[in-house]
């Protein structure tokens, strides 16, 4: 996904969509749908910059706590790439809307922010890991 690792990967390990089944969902992951969770988390970590960031988006919307870490993950994509419709190119990254669907999930903000240089986001990314490993605890009681 990405050539810089940020953090540990929290995820389970999946197998991203294959180059057919990228083909069948780029352009088609709109909140509006629903999407089964497997397609949606393997997009998470295709190959296809703008299918990850739409798969991120979706989450935003139809993501659980089960997503939590599929989301952290994806946090530490560096992928760019440009998006008319954004008031900053970065707007349209993965990593930007992983963090807004954590914030719709949570409802909490950790304080990370797309844009910030990399050890800065190191740092924001341990913060979601606290409260990941915090959620977990939780949900084991």
């Amino acid at each position: 996904m990405c050539s810089v690792v940020l953090a540990e990967e929290l995820a389970p390990k999946l197998n991203p969509l294959s180059h057919q089944e990228i083909g069948v969902w780029v352009g088609k992951v709109h909140p509006e749908k629903t999407i089964e969770k497997s397609i949606i988390r393997r997009g998470l970590i295709s190959s296809q910059t703008a299918l990850r960031a739409d798969c991120a988006r979706y989450l935003a919307t139809h993501g659980d706590r089960s997503d939590i870490p599929y989301l952290i993950d994806a946090l530490s994509d560096e992928s760019m790439h440009e998006g008319a419709s954004y008031a900053h190119a970065g707007m349209s990254t993965t990593r930007y809307w992983a963090n807004i669907a954590l914030i719709c999930i949570c409802k909490i903000d950790a304080g990370y922010r797309w844009d910030d240089p990399i050890e800065k986001r190191k740092k924001q990314i341990d913060s979601w890991k606290n409260h990941w490993a915090n959620v977990k605890i939780r949900l084991k009681q």
